[in-house]
């Protein structure tokens, strides 16, 4: 019996291991033509996945704009935290390269998240 357990243990393990949040970034909208960077982050996750830096644009576009986060059976219950960073050069330090300044913070519980009946799921 004590072996049944140990690999049911292994296999949920195993299982939640191998589960990704698939994750797109589509079109944003900004106030002002500048470069921008986003950063996504599970809340239950340690990593912090970067996109590129964009070209100056109030509609900025990203060459690396999607992601494969890791996550558990517990996805429903945990939140993607997005920050929004502008690019800029800091006047005062002439010739270093440019500052990423926090621009906004957002907080998306991912507690309606479904899987779609035409999904593809693998474990």
């Amino acid at each position: 019996a004590e072996a049944a357990r140990s690999r049911h243990s292994l296999e949920q393990e195993m299982s939640s291991q191998h589960q990704f949040l698939d994750l797109a970034v589509g079109q944003c909208e900004f106030a002002s033509p500048f470069a921008y960077m986003l950063s996504v982050q599970l809340q239950s996750q340690a990593g912090k996945w970067n996109s590129d830096v964009s070209q100056p644009s109030e509609r900025p576009v990203f060459a690396r704009s999607s992601f494969l986060l890791p996550t558990d059976d517990h996805i429903a219950a945990d939140a993607l935290h997005i920050s929004a960073y502008v690019v800029v050069a800091d006047p005062l330090a002439v010739g270093s390269p440019p500052v990423h300044r926090l621009l906004g913070e957002a907080r998306v519980p991912l507690t309606g998240l479904e899987i779609s009946a035409d999904a593809t799921e693998s474990q």
